[in-house]
C-alpha cells in the first residue's frame, strides 16, 4: 500500500459549538483510531475558526493525534483560505500522496481567497476532498465542489451524526482511486 499524508481540515467556526463540534472530535477521533491504517498512512489536524490552529502535525502517532483533536474549540468565523494555505505548508514538502480533507458546515469568509488557494493545493499534487456538513444552503455544497479535486471528491452530509461513517467511505474510495492511478 502506498502511503498517504492526510491533512483533516475541521471547521472550528462558532456555527460548530455545541453538539456538532463534539460529533466532529468522535468522527476524527474514529478516523485515528479505526478508520486509517497509522502504520502506513500519516495524518496531520488543523482547526480553522477563530484561529488557523495545527493542533497535530502530520504524524503516524495516535495519541499525538487524539490529543490534538481534543484540543479543538468551536469560536469564531470561517477563515478556510488561511488553513488551506497553512495544509499546503505542511504537505508540500511530503514525497508521499497529499490529500486535504475539509469538512464545513458553511461558507468560507472569503470565497474568492479560498477558491485561488484550493487552487494552488492542487496545483502543487495535492488532492482536495471536501465534506459539508448541513441541510441548509445547497449552494454551500454547489461552491465547495468547486474547491474539490473533482466531483467525486465533494461529499455532502445532512447531519453531523454520519460523519465518522463518511469518513470510511471517503478514505475507503480514496485508497482505492489511488491503487488505480
Amino acid at each position: 500500500v502506498e502511503p498517504v499524508d492526510f491533512e483533516l481540515l475541521i471547521d472550528t467556526s462558532g456555527s460548530m459549538i455545541g453538539y456538532d463540534m463534539e460529533q466532529a472530535k468522535e468522527a476524527a477521533a474514529k478516523l485515528v483510531n479505526e478508520i486509517l491504517d497509522l502504520d502506513v498512512h500519516r495524518l496531520g489536524i488543523i482547526g480553522f475558526g477563530m484561529t488557523v490552529d495545527e493542533v497535530s502535525p502530520l504524524s503516524h502517532q495516535r495519541n499525538k493525534l487524539l490529543l490534538g483533536i481534543d484540543r479543538l474549540r468551536a469560536d469564531g468565523w470561517t477563515p478556510m483560505d488561511r488553513a488551506i494555505t497553512k495544509g499546503i505548508s505542511v504537505l508540500e514538502t511530503s514525497k508521499n500522496r497529499k490529500v486535504m480533507l475539509i469538512v464545513t458546515d458553511g461558507m468560507p469568509n472569503y470565497p474568492d481567497k479560498t477558491t485561488e488557494s484550493a487552487k494552488k493545493a492542487k496545483q502543487k499534487g495535492i488532492d482536495v476532498i471536501t465534506i459539508y456538513v448541513g441541510s441548509g444552503n445547497s449552494g454551500n455544497f454547489n461552491y465547495l465542489k468547486t474547491l474539490a479535486s473533482s466531483k467525486a471528491f465533494a461529499f455532502s452530509l445532512q447531519n453531523i451524526d454520519g460523519l465518522a461513517d463518511l469518513f470510511q467511505t471517503v478514505v475507503a474510495q480514496y485508497l482505492a482511486s489511488a491503487r488505480k492511478r
